[in-house]
């Protein structure tokens, strides 16, 4: 679980920041709630993600959830990542209002976005 002030530390110092200069694919989704945006990108060997970048405009939250899951899904299958379940993603970061828990799992939305455009993942 993230505490406090290990969520300033991921949007102090984030992992992946910016966008991968040779994806394989790219992805934007915005939230109609609250108006934060996430944007990964992604390179591929096989099936696995080796790396996964991002650029947030949003709050503290979303942008601590997307440097974390870059650091988190890489190394995993297009599968898992698809498949795991929004409930086990929000373990990371402890106890969210609901409007938070939007938040935290915008990154990982635009992720399966990713997913099933780029390899059908979640066809």
């Amino acid at each position: 679980m993230v505490t406090a002030p290990e969520l300033l530390e991921l949007v102090r110092s984030p992992y992946h920041v910016g966008t991968c200069s040779r994806a394989d694919g790219q992805f934007s989704l915005s939230s109609r709630i609250c108006g934060d945006r996430v944007t990964l990108s992604l390179r591929w060997d096989g099936d696995t993600v080796t790396e996964l970048w991002h650029a947030v405009q949003g709050c503290i939250i979303c942008q601590a959830s997307a440097s974390l899951l870059c650091r988190w899904a890489e190394g995993r299958d297009a599968a898992f990542l698809w498949n795991v379940a929004n409930s086990q993603y929000l373990t990371h970061f402890g106890t969210l209002s609901p409007f938070r828990q939007h938040c935290a799992l915008l990154p990982l939305e635009c992720l399966r976005h990713l997913l099933a455009r780029d390899d059908g993942a979640g066809q």
